[in-house]
């Protein structure tokens, strides 16, 4: 199985810090993946999806920044690359430390096939319901695009309904209602975050803490409103399935 690292090219030191940990884990096609810049010419070729910044704002009350919609473009990249080779995968970011036994947990993953598209961490705990030995479900934000397990099928659907980005990609993955995929994460986690290294690949160009004008905190609010209701219902309809 292929492992796909997002790193920029420019991140050099994030890129050896990792080759080094990787050397240990066996069984495991680690490949570096070039993570697409807003400055990239590979950008431009999903302008389509992200150049929404009216309805982005609408909805959350500010424009996605360049780096967001950049990390974005990685993401859905890679899921299309899963989809054309029909082969599972790891998405991993450049900014993560393995657990010891991190190859035979991910075996296991593997095993089972009811299992499309496992986080191997969640960026925050929230309530969630245990699926099997090792992996829970949550029906809340859990965010974080750390590293997942990702099946074709799950990438299909996460393609499907990814044509307008009006939200960052570790969000739009929490978004179940939307695209159908269960939010599965590791529990305990298998990964974890170096502090050392914060990943860099959403971090360039824009304000994530800009100011919201009053007319957008309106819409907003009614916008969030709807989708409370929308995840709410698919809550209801959910909760008792595995």
């Amino acid at each position: 199985m292929k492992a796909y690292i997002i790193n920029l090219p420019s991140a050099s030191e994030r890129k050896q810090r990792l080759k080094q940990e990787i050397s240990l884990i066996e069984g495991i096609d680690f490949v570096f993946f070039d993570a697409i810049s807003y400055r990239d010419e590979r950008f431009e070729k999903y302008r389509s999806y992200w150049n929404w910044n009216l309805l982005t704002k609408l909805y959350r009350g500010r424009e996605l920044t360049w780096g967001e919609k950049a990390c974005f473009a990685s993401h859905y990249a890679l899921w299309e690359r899963c989809v054309q080779s029909h082969e599972e995968m790891l998405i991993l970011e450049d900014d993560i430390l393995f657990v010891p036994d991190f190859r035979e947990k991910i075996l296991k993953i593997t095993q089972n096939q009811e299992l499309d598209f496992v986080r191997l961490m969640p960026l925050f705990q929230k309530k969630y319901f245990p699926i099997c030995d090792g992996i829970a479900r949550s029906f809340e934000s859990i965010c974080g695009t750390q590293g997942y397990f990702l099946r074709p099928r799950a990438a299909l659907s996460f393609l499907k309904m990814a044509k307008i980005w009006f939200c960052p990609v570790d969000n739009y993955l929490d978004k179940s209602y939307l695209h159908g995929v269960k939010n599965l994460f590791c529990q305990p986690p298998i990964i974890s975050e170096n502090q050392e290294f914060q990943s860099c690949v959403d971090s360039e160009g824009g304000d994530r803490k800009s100011p919201i004008a009053f007319g957008y905190k309106i819409s907003k609010e009614c916008l969030n409103a709807l989708e409370f209701v929308w995840r709410s219902c698919y809550v209801i309809t959910n909760l008792w399935k595995k």
